[in-house]
């Protein structure tokens, strides 16, 4: 091979993903650059939870708010409600600990900056143009600072990844495409250590805080032509409010974003020197609030992997990183399980109203937020103890 690489692993995308595996490899003594085409901080269109499992698997990394530098809201759980119903208590249980609220523009630069002590290179506001792993030769990114070539390129660039698009298929899923639209918004006449959900196929809602105040609105929509998408933030604000009432004194606090179509299915997260990681390897949900946990969970993932592969080929070919393929599909089949189920229960909101309150009263919809939280596994829900009615107390702990 000729030109020798500049690294040993390039990163496309500074996101959670791309951070995270970045971090992981440097740790482990590669050669990492990451090129960014933003700028840190950046925002992002995102519902800005960090669910338990997250918090966790962060704080397992040394990365915890201390750590990072940052300040996150404590949440304590979710209230779970459908369209005209009252809100459902759904605390996460004794034990698994706290989500956070945080600024995805203030997450994110702590998890680059990491990244940075842990001796990644981090090129910001450097575009990707082209791709090229074909042939035997290193691969190769033509960007805005010139060709990098590494011998193993992560594509972590989200939803849209270029480095995909090169090396798998990627179609929409089989699920109902959505949009979201997002806006921070201050004046929310709710309690300040949890979050609101109101399921509906219609318009999904939700709303978190996310600093002193300040708390991220998003309103989710099916994707198409007659999409139910607002133009401003004040009339995001006001669509949510219908499903939210406590969102009528609210004001907008920042511009109007948006996101989607989400469902996107990724043939091959990995190929001859690529690896695939957090939405790049395929997106499914907008709902559960599992982005970032899947995101570090896939690094990881990744990392061993990639750490393994590096040492056995110049280049690791598909056979070197199936191991990170299968241990992705088995990760991803709980989540894309139960989001089947919150689908099915959209299309009957008599029944997920029937549902939700059935497990509240029985005090079993806080195992719900665990699952969805990442600190349960998917099959702590199938014992019928969660359809038995049980006189447990199922508001808020004090």
């Amino acid at each position: 091979m000729t030109a020798r690489p500049e690294a040993d692993v390039a990163v496309v995308g500074a996101g959670p993903a791309g951070s995270v595996t970045a971090l992981h490899l440097a740790r482990r003594g590669w050669r990492v650059v990451v090129v960014d085409r933003a700028r840190f901080p950046r925002t992002k269109a995102c519902g800005e939870c960090v669910n338990p499992g997250a918090v966790a698997r962060l704080e397992a990394l040394g990365l915890g708010a201390h750590a990072l530098g940052i300040d996150p809201v404590p949440l304590r759980g979710w209230e779970l409600a459908s369209p005209g119903a009252p809100a459902h208590p759904a605390p996460f249980p004794r034990g698994v600990g706290v989500g956070w609220g945080v600024e995805r523009a203030v997450l994110d630069h702590a998890l680059v900056q990491a990244a940075r002590d842990a001796g990644v290179e981090v090129r910001e506001g450097v575009r990707v143009h082209g791709v090229d792993v074909a042939g035997p030769g290193f691969p190769t990114l033509t960007t805005t600072d010139g060709p990098l070539r590494a011998r193993l390129v992560v594509g972590a660039d989200g939803l849209r990844s270029r480095v995909a698009r090169v090396v798998a298929r990627v179609a929409p899923g089989s699920a109902l495409p959505r949009v979201s639209q997002t806006v921070r918004v201050r004046g929310v006449d709710l309690p300040g250590d949890r979050g609101r959900l109101v399921l509906d196929r219609e318009a999904t809602v939700g709303v978190a805080p996310v600093a002193a105040g300040r708390w991220n609105l998003t309103r989710v929509v099916p994707a198409g032509p007659d999409a139910a998408v607002a133009r401003t933030p004040d009339q995001l604000v006001a669509a949510a409010a219908k499903a939210v009432p406590e969102l009528a004194p609210a004001v907008a606090d920042g511009p109007l974003r948006a996101s989607g179509p989400f469902h996107w299915r990724v043939s091959d997260p990995v190929a001859r020197g690529v690896v695939l990681v957090g939405d790049a390897a395929g997106y499914f949900d907008p709902l559960t609030g599992q982005g970032i946990q899947r995101a570090v969970a896939s690094a990881q993932a990744a990392a061993d992997t990639v750490h393994r592969a590096l040492r056995e080929a110049p280049v690791p070919h598909r056979r070197h990183l199936a191991p990170y393929e299968r241990r992705l599909q088995r990760s991803q089949r709980p989540g894309r399980r139960l989001q089947g189920w919150i689908d099915s229960l959209l299309d009957h909101p008599r029944i997920l109203e029937a549902a939700l309150g059935r497990l509240a009263r029985a005090g079993t919809l806080s195992d719900v937020v665990a699952v969805t939280g990442d600190a349960h596994p998917l099959r702590s829900l199938l014992s019928l103890r969660h359809l038995r009615l049980r006189s447990l107390p199922s508001g808020w702990p004090s």
